[in-house]
């Protein structure tokens, strides 16, 4: 199941979307952005065979559903799709 998860280390601002026990992506607040940018929010990837930058965000939703989405895009495109479904990973 995928699952968002607080960060914890020091100095972190953001959440980590784990499957299972697998970090695959991640959400943070970019303080580095310029302070006119209205797109704080910094969404990236660890799955092989994608970028891991995904883009900056205007809201902190809308990095989460692109992250949730390539990771779904990942696990068909991989085949895993029905694998997963029959042990009830993905609901």
């Amino acid at each position: 199941m995928m699952k968002w998860k607080k960060q914890t280390e020091k100095y972190s601002n953001g959440y980590d979307l784990f499957l299972g026990k697998w970090k695959v992506g991640s959400i943070i607040y970019d303080s580095c952005q310029p302070r006119e940018s209205k797109d704080k929010y910094m969404a990236s990837s660890t799955l092989s065979g994608l970028k891991s930058n995904l883009g900056h965000f205007t809201t902190e939703a809308e990095a989460q559903k692109t992250v949730e989405f390539v990771t779904l895009y990942w696990i068909e495109k991989a085949g895993l799709t029905q694998k997963l479904l029959d042990k009830s990973i993905i609901v």
